[in-house]
């Protein structure tokens, strides 16, 4: 073993020692071209460096906005997991005659809702059996859908959402289950147009927000009005959001 060693440093030795005699014995020309070399080398691999160096800072500002903006929606998007607050109240005074709610108590919407997703589908809900706490309510329907809303002074409903996260590569039946529950409620809210103009139109405004959401990956709020209800729908991609709600424009 000691013996191979040897060998080997005596190899090494003889390699140093030829690349010594080769830089003292060199011509001019094959200096230059050496010292050329060199500085190519030198400024090739300064190159490499600096692009490496931009390559990171790049990604480090990637890094920075895609927190920044997550930090953001996070912000934007606490009030879904607690029961939310009352929405703004026009200040405007209002003639006796105005209702600015649904006509409902939340019970009746919950049951006219339940009746029509039992007709069309043979399942039962029990939104109807909704426990109402003050001026809000929320019920939790499983697979992390949730049932919220505001109550007015007179026990009426005023604003109703159903709201969910989704998180990646989770199938599309709680999505679907949402546009049902939103679609149905605009069909009770609209008693007296046909559904295609309600519950078509609800469908159309959610689908569009979700798609604007995914190409985009932006937060996306969409909202149009039948009558006198806002309808609405809120996206928010980076961390899974889904909202789509209803609210009198008076409330």
């Amino acid at each position: 073993m000691k013996k191979a060693l040897k060998i080997i440093g005596i190899i090494f030795g003889l390699f140093f020692v030829l690349g010594i005699l080769a830089v003292v014995f060199e011509t001019p020309e094959q200096r230059a071209e050496r010292e050329a070399k060199m500085a190519q080398d030198k400024a090739k691999y300064e190159a490499e460096e600096n692009a490496k160096q931009a390559e990171l800072q790049a990604k480090k500002q990637v890094e920075l906005e895609d927190k920044a903006k997550k930090e953001a929606e996070e912000k934007a998007t606490n009030h879904l997991n607690v029961v939310p607050t009352k929405l703004p109240q026009n200040t405007d005074k209002q003639s006796p005659t105005v209702q600015a709610n649904f006509g409902m108590t939340p019970q009746e919407l919950g049951s006219k809702i339940d009746e029509k997703i039992t007709q069309a589908l043979g399942i039962d809900v029990k939104l109807g059996k909704i426990q109402t706490s003050g001026d809000t309510f929320i019920l939790d329907l499983g697979q992390g859908i949730f049932w919220t809303g505001n109550i007015d002074k007179q026990g009426k409903v005023s604003a109703s959402s159903y709201r969910m996260t989704i998180k990646p590569n989770e199938n599309n039946d709680k999505v679907f289950a949402l546009l049902i529950l939103a679609g149905v409620t605009a069909q009770v809210l609209h008693p007296d147009i046909p559904k295609e103009q309600s519950a078509g139109q609800v469908a159309k405004m959610a689908t569009n927000a979700t798609t604007k959401a995914t190409q985009t990956k932006d937060a996306v709020t969409e909202t149009m009005m039948i009558g006198d209800i806002k309808h609405y729908t809120e996206v928010y991609p980076s961390t899974g959001n889904i909202v789509i709600g209803a609210a009198h424009k008076d409330q």
